[in-house]
């Protein structure tokens, strides 16, 4: 027995071949874990897609090959976080409707916080570091409009 606790495929089916069909939507399946073009393979679900189309024999349009291409949407809503200020930043942490991705979604995009760190913390925590960084920010804001003060009142 695996770890998971499954018998393996073949037991579960007994002797008897998978059909054509189940293995397109398997293949299908798989392709849009490897869909992403952050954390997956696009190419890879290409590939995989094209393969589940030519066993169903259906005639899908295939993917486009850019990979920024695939979530038009998602690429919108970066942009977005990158460009919010520290108000709309505090309200977006605020909103407990936001999920984690979404949350750590604006941490990268707006604060280059490592995903990876982010990914091992809570929601909670993720909020938290968020508004960290923002204080930090802010706190960079103050010293370099002191520095400039301070730059003009010098005579050496």
């Amino acid at each position: 027995m695996n770890p998971v606790g499954e018998k393996p495929f073949s037991d579960r089916s007994g002797s008897r071949k998978v059909s054509k069909p189940e293995l397109a939507s398997f293949l299908r399946r798989l392709a849009l874990l490897y869909e992403n073009p952050r954390t997956g393979n696009p190419a890879l679900s290409e590939a995989l897609s094209e393969l589940a189309d030519s066993l169903s024999g259906s005639g899908r349009v295939h993917h486009p090959t850019d990979p920024r291409d695939y979530y038009p949407k998602q690429q919108n809503f970066l942009a977005k976080l990158q460009k919010l200020d520290a108000s709309s930043v505090i309200e977006f942490i605020s909103d407990e409707a936001r999920t984690k991705p979404e949350l750590i979604e604006l941490a990268t995009a707006r604060f280059a916080i490592p995903r990876a760190r982010l990914m091992k913390m809570r929601t909670l925590d993720v909020r938290d570091a968020i508004r960290a960084a923002l204080l930090h920010e802010d706190s960079l804001a103050i010293i370099t409009e002191e520095a400039r003060r301070s730059g003009t009142n010098r005579t050496s």
